[in-house]
């Protein structure tokens, strides 16, 4: 029988206008690929798919052999085996004008409690697989069963808990680290889960993957990381007269008669309260496998905490490697052994607590280990030797030192880097990164300012509050959003281009020193893009190049005018600082010098005066040959007067290398008292 597919105009689709496209999605006996052939009598291209293959749809559908031949015999095109939620994959350079899913439906599955959510996010994932494969007026059909819920044509609508709700499927959806809730179907959150603001805590992250897994409903509230907090900021009071003056998260509140009860604190007693509460849903696994994976100091999951506690506490410094990485080894190798028992998870299909629990550390280490130890760390686990002189266990420097080529192939930080990651964006890419850049302008300008250590311009200091037109920080970042939409496919040198463009235009309506503002900002923010917090790997490279594109326009500036005091407050000094470029000195013809050092510095510092006298200000006591801060032009016995332009002439040693490891990204800028030149 014939679909009469005028029915479909009831949604507002208007029929097709001449030779169109047609992708079919989904199909199961083929009658409507057939219907539809006949009906429109070769006015449109048919492309006809089964998730299926052919010989499978065959024995599932034994009357789709004659509409098959019926499809054929239109001239449409039959393909199997095609995932309607991976369409660009399979037809990575076609396009259609019209893209059609009936009745989407994802299989069940006996073990999941809740099958609704599978159906929502099938249509989800489908919505985002067809936008990838439309034409330019392209439009995406889906027909729903009655009583699935959520269309305006549903004659009886359903509660939001017991509906699929297909049709609110499709619209994109808040990012997970964004949502403030997570029903799963349910009706009303089920426990509040208190986690942190940055996303980073890996016990927090622990217990958000269990919530996940479990799809308890949830409700989510945020609390700053101590090293996080700016000056003056407290913790959340709603969740410090829970848990106390300290505020450690991750905490859970469960429901109870009367609102929420107290909040249960650490990962083992909230797995073990979630585990009282929902057995069913509880991934335990196997009693041996968590011993093995998670119980105990000489499990993985201790050993990998033990590597995490030694490379922070050493600093990083080339010779904790050592102490660091031996037991980071022997737990992968125990990993990938019990990897190999089964699988694809430790115990066996879908993830359990075990592997809920490795996974937030596991990600740490593969970020962290070749960051500060090199690429090829673990290869030299067993035969790197510590440097003779090393400055952190000496002095107990709290910064992280690191190696400088896996740092550079990782941050993207060379103009090599730089053009192929910009030349290596799609679309989407772009699109996500300007996206993300443009959403909230004046937060992400405010945040930069601070990974720059620059002066907040709201507050009314610094040299990017003086100019006309509001803040220049803010006129890059718009600069660097409008090259990722313009400059697609343009080449490195359009790229470039545009920027120094972009660059004048804003010394002309900013002034010079607070483009230096804006370059320091704009290098300072592409180092702390995150992944896949802020966005994909894609577009957070897509991102990062088109900054620092930015920056160095910027940067590409004569010498900024002479600074004010040394001694002048940070915010009456407007950052003058930060407005020098990676490796530039100045020198204000006073016995005072200005000077940008990447990390690590390379260079010994001391307290200036006799031995025990306290806050009298530091020295340099040597500069590491070939270093960073010799190829700066730093020198012994030059005298330490500011940090990024706050003022520590008389600071003691503590309070510098306190200064010197908040610095955020990885430019130092000092001011030192000039050293004469031995004759």
């Amino acid at each position: 029988m014939l679909v009469r597919l005028p029915t479909l105009l009831d949604l507002g689709v208007q029929p097709l206008s001449g030779p169109s496209r047609v992708l079919l999605c989904g199909e199961a006996d083929f009658s409507y690929a057939a219907a539809l052939c006949a009906t429109q009598r070769g006015a449109i291209e048919v492309t006809a798919t089964a998730f299926e293959e052919e010989m499978e749809l065959h024995e599932r559908y034994p009357r789709a052999a004659e509409a098959l031949a019926r499809v054929r015999a239109a001239g449409a095109r039959c393909d199997f085996g095609v995932d309607a939620r991976e369409l660009s994959r399979r037809y990575p350079s076609e396009e259609w004008d019209r893209v059609v899913f009936n009745l989407p439906q994802a299989p069940p599955e006996p073990r999941r409690r809740n099958q609704i959510q599978r159906q929502r996010a099938l249509l989800r994932d489908f919505c985002a697989a067809a936008a990838s494969v439309l034409s330019r007026d392209g439009q995406i059909w889906v027909t729903l069963l009655a009583g699935q819920g959520g269309t305006r044509l549903d004659p009886n609508q359903r509660a939001i808990g017991d509906s699929q709700i297909r049709a609110a499927a499709g619209p994109p959806a808040d990012r997970l680290f964004e949502a403030r809730q997570r029903l799963f179907g349910g009706g009303a959150p089920e426990v509040i889960f208190w986690r942190d603001s940055a996303g980073w805590c890996p016990f927090c992250e622990i217990t958000w993957l269990v919530l996940e897994e479990m799809e308890v409903p949830y409700e989510v509230k945020t609390v700053p990381l101590r090293r996080y907090m700016l000056e003056g900021e407290t913790k959340d009071a709603e969740y410090t007269r829970l848990v106390g003056p300290e505020g450690v998260v991750p905490g859970v509140q469960f429901r109870a008669a009367s609102g929420f009860g107290p909040a249960v604190q650490s990962v083992e007693r909230i797995c073990d309260e979630l585990r009282r509460r929902y057995p069913e849903r509880y991934p335990a696994g196997s009693d041996a496998v968590r011993a093995r994976a998670c119980e105990g100091e000489a499990s993985v999951f201790g050993r990998l905490r033990v590597a995490r506690r030694s490379y922070e506490a050493c600093a990083g410094a080339q010779s904790s490697a050592l102490v660091a990485l031996q037991p980071l080894a022997s737990a992968l190798a125990d990993l990938d052994g019990m990897l190999a028992e089964g699988g694809p998870w430790l115990d066996g299909p879908r993830p359990s607590v075990a592997d809920l629990m490795l996974l937030p550390f596991l990600e740490r280490t593969e970020a962290a280990v070749p960051y500060f130890f090199g690429e090829d760390a673990l290869e030299r686990a067993g035969t790197c030797a510590a440097p003779k002189a090393d400055a952190t266990p000496r002095y107990g420097v709290p910064s992280l030192r690191v190696d400088a080529a896996a740092a550079a192939a990782i941050d993207g930080i060379t103009a090599e880097a730089c053009d192929a990651w910009a030349a290596a964006a799609t679309a989407e890419e772009r699109r996500e990164a300007a996206g993300r850049l443009a959403g909230q302008p004046g937060l992400v300008a405010a945040f930069a300012r601070r990974c720059a250590w620059l002066p907040d311009c709201a507050a009314g200091g610094g040299a990017a509050a003086e100019g006309a037109g509001g803040d220049a920080v803010e006129f890059a970042l718009r600069s660097a959003a409008w090259l990722l939409l313009r400059c697609q496919g343009g080449g490195t040198s359009q790229v470039r281009s545009e920027a120094e463009a972009a660059a004048r235009a804003l010394r002309s309506a900013h002034g010079s020193a607070a483009a230096a503002d804006a370059a320091a900002a704009l290098a300072a923010l592409s180092l702390n893009v995150g992944v896949p917090r802020d966005m994909g790997e894609g577009a957070a490279r897509a991102l990062r190049a088109h900054l620092r594109i930015v920056s160095d326009a910027l940067s590409a500036d004569p010498l900024p005018p002479r600074p004010r005091s040394a001694r002048s407050s940070r915010a009456r000094s407007g950052g003058a600082a930060c407005q020098l470029s990676s490796g530039l000195t100045y020198s204000d013809g006073a016995g005072q010098r200005l000077v940008s050092v990447q990390k690590p510095l390379g260079l010994v510092i001391e307290p200036v005066g006799e031995e025990g006298a306290r806050d009298q200000g530091v020295c340099v006591a040597e500069v590491g040959e070939g270093s960073n801060a010799e190829r700066a032009g730093v020198r012994p016995g030059d005298v330490l007067l500011a940090v990024n332009n706050v003022d520590l002439a008389s600071a003691s040693l503590e309070r510098v290398l306190g200064a010197i490891s908040a610095v955020p990204g990885r430019a130092v800028n000092l001011r030192f008292q000039t050293t004469p030149r031995e004759s």
